[in-house]
This record gives structure tokens, C-alpha cells and sequence, in this order.
């Protein structure tokens, strides 16, 4: 079984470890955001792909006034719609 951890640019081609869906690397890696583990790498791109890590709960965004920010997704159940 390959690991299922989704790079930017390209697929991780390594054996996953010990049954589980991700390589030795990417068991390791955690969401710049928030800590948490991650599951794939930022692809925004500009002018070169961001590649952050990144949990399933977080994504990118960019302002002008912040630049390259990396935050939880905001769920439909946590905004005000009315």
C-alpha cells in the first residue's frame, strides 16, 4: 500500500507504515495552522506552490493586509445565516 498523503505538487509514491494510509514522513507531519495532524500540502500557488502542511480542517488564504495566512475552515454551522 502507497501513502495516501496528497503533496502539492506531485503524489508521495513511499510504502505506508504499520497498515496505516501514510508513509513514516508524513505519520510526522503536522498542520502549520493548527497542530493537528496532517493529510495534505497546500497547493495555492502565485508565482511557486505554497506546500504547507495542512490539516483537513484548515485551508489557505491570502489578503492583502495579512499575506499568506493558513486558518481553520470557517463550517457553515459556526456563521450567522440568516
Amino acid at each position: 500500500m502507497k501513502c495516501e498523503y496528497k503533496i502539492a505538487y506531485a503524489s508521495c509514491d513511499k510504502p505506508a507504515q504499520n497498515r496505516r494510509v501514510f508513509c513514516a514522513k508524513h505519520l510526522k507531519a503536522k498542520c502549520v495552522s493548527c497542530g493537528s495532524p496532517s493529510t495534505h500540502q497546500c497547493d495555492e500557488t502565485l508565482s511557486l506552490v505554497c506546500g504547507y502542511d495542512l490539516c483537513d480542517n484548515c485551508e489557505h488564504s491570502f489578503s492583502l493586509e495579512h499575506g499568506h495566512t493558513h486558518a481553520p475552515i470557517k463550517k457553515k454551522s459556526q456563521t450567522n445565516v440568516r
